[in-house]
């Protein structure tokens, strides 16, 4: 599953690059997709927060589960890994909901 946007960012951009990343990666290798978060709150861009303790903090709390069946591991597919905030707080809410393992992916580490 890729990392959610809040809908005024795709409303914004017009798409989701980890979506597109996701779709790409899951037709490679066989992997079914889900989608099991979003995004309640439109953080401003993490990168553009220098201190990692202060992206936790800003993060913190921006997505809500909204599966129904947890599955037992998830693929979590990021366009771009800066500090891991948004991976934390992504795998802390799917966690928190039953998942067991949360893997993550991405293209590029900022």
């Amino acid at each position: 599953m890729s990392v959610p946007l809040h809908a005024q960012r795709i409303k914004e951009r017009g798409f989701n690059q980890s979506d597109i990343i996701t779709d790409i990666y899951s037709g490679m290798v066989g992997i079914p997709t889900g989608v099991f978060l979003e995004r309640v709150i439109n953080t401003d861009h993490l990168a553009a927060i220098g201190d990692k303790n202060k992206r936790k903090l800003h993060i913190h709390g921006a997505f809500k589960y909204r599966g129904v069946s947890p599955p037992s591991a998830v693929l979590l597919v990021d366009d771009v890994i800066t500090s891991g905030s948004t991976i934390l707080e992504c795998s802390r809410t799917l966690k928190e909901n039953g998942v067991q393992t949360v893997l993550a992916f991405s293209l590029a580490k900022g």
